[in-house]
């Protein structure tokens, strides 16, 4: 059997199958989530990339933080 590769998030859109799974108010919710971990993982990276792990470190607490 071949295996299938999880249902999630592709270019700021849930992947078609797992809209049709979700139910309008989950697939709203999990958009906000995921939306909300995109923009902190895109932090995180341009705070190491531009101001060193330190800066990027603080991004990662205040996510854990949420």
């Amino acid at each position: 059997m071949q295996k299938r590769e999880p249902s999630g998030w592709l270019n700021g859109t849930l992947w078609p199958e797992t809209q049709e799974t979700l139910r309008p108010e989950l697939r709203a919710k999990s958009e906000d989530t995921l939306g909300l971990m995109f923009n902190f993982a895109t932090s995180i990276r341009c705070d190491a990339e531009m101001r060193g792990a330190g800066h990027a470190m603080n991004t990662v607490q205040e996510f854990r933080n949420l």
